[in-house]
């Protein structure tokens, strides 16, 4: 062999060889880089611990003096009523009283300065542990209009005593579901999960056990006793 081609096959082997190198170093980087991104949630279901709920009383007359006098002859009523339904005094929680006098308008839009009559209010809130007696109120105060009391019943409100250790539980689960997924998915493929590279915690969703709403910044559900709550990780993970 002369000399010329023992130096092209050594050119043509140093060739090989830098393109093997290359290519290994290539792969190398390319696994090293390869990630892959799952979603993983979990969902539990609880009870309010707490109940609110207000309502107000009002009375009217042709003076601020009648109606005012009309609004506190109620008020025995409505202790009375509640005291039958098994309310402590103590948890019944009084606003003070507002006044309205409605106003004569004529047909073009102009008040006549004529009163038609006044009006006193008075809003009260009741806050209990007895998530069901809160319940039946809601239910049961409108029935004071047949005893001669106007009282108008806003929607209860329930809530829960352990809701950010809650929270902090159902983050942990959805976080832990998602290390499930990923792990499933890439030994699926014969490689082996690597270390968490990312993660985002998803808003909590808080709805009545049988919803399925969803809001973009989250749902604080306060309408219903039985409550379920879903929290979302979406986590990423290093190939090995």
């Amino acid at each position: 062999m002369n000399p010329s081609s023992i130096s092209a096959s050594i050119i043509a082997l140093g060739l090989v060889v830098s393109a093997s190198v290359v290519a290994y170093t290539w792969r190398g980087n390319v696994n090293a880089n390869q990630t892959v991104t799952v979603t993983g949630s979990a969902t539990a279901t609880f009870r309010s611990d707490t109940g609110v709920i207000r309502f107000t009383v009002s009375a009217t007359g042709s003076s601020a003096g009648e109606a005012f006098t009309r609004l506190r002859g109620r008020i025995p009523v409505l202790t009375a009523f509640l005291t039958a339904a098994g309310v402590p005094g103590e948890s019944v929680e009084p606003q003070p009283m507002s006044a309205f006098a409605r106003e004569e308008y004529a047909n073009n839009g102009m008040p006549t300065g004529r009163i038609l009559y006044h009006q006193y209010s008075q809003r009260f809130e009741i806050q209990s542990g007895d998530v069901d007696k809160i319940r039946e109120l809601s239910l049961t105060l409108a029935s004071l209009v047949e005893k001669g009391v106007d009282v108008t019943v806003e929607a209860p409100e329930y809530f829960f005593s352990g809701l950010d250790a809650l929270r902090i539980s159902i983050q942990a689960e959805a976080a832990a579901n998602a290390t499930e997924r990923a792990k499933a998915l890439v030994e699926a493929t014969g490689r082996r999960l690597g270390p968490l590279s990312g993660a985002r915690m998803g808003v909590l969703q808080i709805t009545p056990v049988l919803s399925n709403m969803v809001a973009d910044y989250g749902f604080n559900d306060q309408s219903s006793i039985e409550k379920k709550i879903t929290g979302v990780v979406s986590a990423t993970y290093r190939i090995l």
